[in-house]
């Protein structure tokens, strides 16, 4: 508890004191002594929390602005690929509406662009009865074309 201080010094400082303050006021301060201690005991340790705490506090604002960092650079890579995408998409828009389709040259020579791929076109209706058929698949009854 004393560390280095054998048997022999406790008594030699208990002779002092004794010597010193007197029988009467050595039990008042030796209790004041080991409420001293405690209370410093106790202080130390709740210092020693406080500074763990704060370690993980600081290991928790570094974690904390490193994520910080790693969403704003995506963030402005999102960013920077969509303002890409729409300067192309504006620069698609008013190309097309700057020039008529058949002045627009064609990468396959003299073939407009309508020409040269033609628009998919809707498939004919089918008619009623596939449209029954449907809606009966779609509330689930047995027999649609959508049961698996």
């Amino acid at each position: 508890m004393f560390g280095s201080i054998g048997g022999t010094e406790i008594i030699v400082l208990v002779v002092i004191g004794l010597l010193v303050f007197g029988p009467r006021r050595l039990p008042e301060l030796g209790r004041s002594i080991g409420k001293t201690l405690i209370e410093l005991r106790r202080a130390a340790g709740d210092m020693r929390t406080a500074i763990e705490q704060e370690a993980d506090l600081g290991e928790v604002r570094r974690t904390t602005q490193d994520i910080k960092a790693t969403i704003q650079r995506e963030a402005g890579r999102v960013f920077s690929d969509l303002e890409a995408e729409a300067r192309l998409v504006t620069a698609a828009r008013s190309g097309a509406s700057a020039q008529p389709a058949s002045a627009n040259p064609s990468p396959q020579g003299s073939v407009s662009a309508p020409e040269a791929a033609p628009a998919a076109k809707a498939p004919p209706d089918p008619g009623p009865e596939t449209h029954a058929a449907s809606a009966e698949a779609a509330k689930g009854e047995p027999g649609g074309k959508h049961d698996a």
